[in-house]
Formats: structure tokens, sequence, C-alpha cells
């Protein structure tokens, strides 16, 4: 029995739950199917909940499907997901997420469900996508059937890096979201190596309906712990940072890499090290902190930064 069955039944048994009477022509206007396909349902409800018709379908002993009971803090956890970026009003699954708390909405309290959905005014997030991606459902329907169902993927993708669009045929691994956008992460035939694509770089997209095998041993978790967030371009580096003391307790606040290593100096100021692959997103990181921050090796992530500082100031002159 598919999901979609499953579905309809659990769908069936609502309607025929709601002490009334319906026949097949009803029950198929109410679960968009055909007649046919209505009776084939009712064949598998029988087997396990007794029917009788009488002016339409109804159990023979009154049924009822166990109630959800949620607590508050559930109920306020699962609208304030409909909010978060990756599921939010820009998100291509954000009418999914809707759809199914209007589900659950039919088995909760309903009382205690609008106390708890008040909480949402002011509870947000504001990380939240730059790109509207409901605009495109196609492409990311897609790409979500190539990785449910193990096929190749072909895809028009634009490159920041080179300016460039090109084609190639993609195995789908995951999608990831980070910060503002959405990746996918899959081995690309053109490069011949697993690469990171941000959705809204890849042009079209589509299933070319050819198998493939995702390797037994691919964790999405564990092909990123090696990047400072998703890339992993270049060598692995040990890189060694120093920063200001005036934002060493920003530093302490929380663990942002799982291999991160801190040593306090007597000054106040600390020193920051962590194993990653490639110099790019660390550097940027770096970066981001302006003078409160040095990279201290190694050299070519300290030429990164270098390079980067030296061309910024290159825009400004005296009087600025």
């Amino acid at each position: 029995m598919g999901t979609r069955q499953l579905e309809r039944i659990f769908r069936i048994i609502q309607l025929l739950s709601a002490d009334t009477s319906l026949n097949a022509e009803e029950l198929a206007r109410e679960c968009n199917v055909s007649v046919r396909t209505i009776y084939r349902d009712l064949s598998s409800i029988s087997d396990f909940i007794p029917l009788i018709y009488e002016d339409g379908y109804k159990f023979l002993f009154p049924q009822s499907l166990p109630p959800i009971n949620l607590t508050p803090e559930e109920i306020f956890a699962l609208h304030l997901a409909s909010t978060c970026p990756a599921t939010g009003p820009k998100s291509p699954f954000h009418g999914a997420v809707k759809s199914a708390l209007s589900k659950i909405s039919d088995f909760t309290n309903m009382e205690i469900e609008d106390k708890e959905i008040a909480k949402v005014d002011y509870v947000m997030t504001i990380d939240k996508p730059i790109t509207d991606y409901s605009l495109n459902p196609r492409k990311f329907g897609e790409i979500e059937r190539s990785i449910s169902e193990r096929r190749i993927l072909h895809i028009k993708y634009f490159s920041l890096r080179t300016g460039m669009e090109t084609e190639r045929n993609v195995e789908p691994y995951a999608l990831v979201f980070r910060r503002h956008a959405w990746y996918l992460i899959g081995y690309c035939h053109l490069r011949e190596n697993i690469r990171t694509f941000r959705v809204e770089r890849i042009k079209d997209a589509y299933n070319i309906d050819e198998p493939f095998e995702r390797p037994d041993d691919f964790d999405i978790a564990t092909y990123l712990e090696d990047a400072w967030e998703l890339y992993k371009g270049g060598e692995t580096i040990d890189a060694k940072i120093l920063f200001d003391k005036s934002i060493a307790p920003l530093l302490l606040e929380g663990r942002r890499h799982h291999n991160q290593k801190i040593e306090v100096k007597v000054d106040g100021s600390l020193i920051y090290t962590v194993r990653v692959r490639g110099v790019e997103e660390i550097g940027r990181w770096i970066l981001s902190f302006g003078r409160k921050a040095e990279a201290l090796s190694p050299p070519a992530l300290r030429s990164y930064v270098a390079r980067e500082l030296r061309s910024a100031v290159s825009k400004y002159g005296p009087e600025d």
C-alpha cells in the first residue's frame, strides 16, 4: 500500500467517523480521485473495520481516531516551524507544512492551539531565504524526485566564479539549507567529484529517468564534517587565528566547529584553531571581523586574507 493510498484511507476514515453517510461519488469528490479508486480503498478499509451501506457508507460500529495529545510547547513549535527559513513562505515546502498543520489541527485541542499560535507573533527568525523558491516549484520538484527516486538529474548551472553556464548530469544526494539559501550536494559527472550547487543558480533541472546508486557509506553530516560550513574546496588546513580581546567573549559563547580549539591568552586575546578543507569559506569568516582578527597560519590562508584586504583598501583614498 503506497503513501497516497494510506493518506486517502486516513481521510475516508475521518469523513465516515463524522456521524455522516457518504456514497462513493461523494467520497471521490472529497478525495479528488475516481469512484473506482474509492471502491478499492473501501475494500481495504473493510478488511479491518466493518462497513455498511445505508444511503451511503458508514461504519457498523462507531469509530474514531485517537486524538493527538500535544503539549502547548509542541503545538507552538509546529507552528513556528512554518515560519522558519527552510519552511517559511518563500520555501518550496511551505505549502506542505501548512497542509500538515491543518491536518494535525483536526486532532488537537483548538483552545490551546489558538493560544500557542499567538506566540508566533512575538517569536521570529530573521535568517530568511533571499530567493523566493516558491515561484519555481517545478525545479524543486524535479530535484526532490531525483533524490528520493535515485534518478540522475540534468541541470543547467551558472557558476559565479567563471560567469559561465554549463550543462551537466548530477547524481543528487541531499538538499541542505544554509543561512539564506538552499544547496544541492551530489556527484557531478562533468567534474567527476561530489560538488555543491546553489539551487537558485540551477537555471533548469529535469530528471532523465536514469537510475544511480548512492554510496552506502555516504552520510551528509559526515561529508560536511571537514568543511567550515558547506564548501569543501582545496586541501585540508589547520587554521590558526588570533582574535582581539574585545571580541574574545563572542568566540567563547558557543561552539562554531566540532574540532575547534581555543586558547585564551594572558592579555585577554585568544588563539582559535580549527581543521577544515579550503581557505575561502573560513577566510571570508575571518574577514568579517575586520582588524580584530588576524590569520596566523597556514601561509595560504594568511595570503588569502591579506590579498582580500589589500584589494578592499585599494578602493578607498586618503580622504575616505
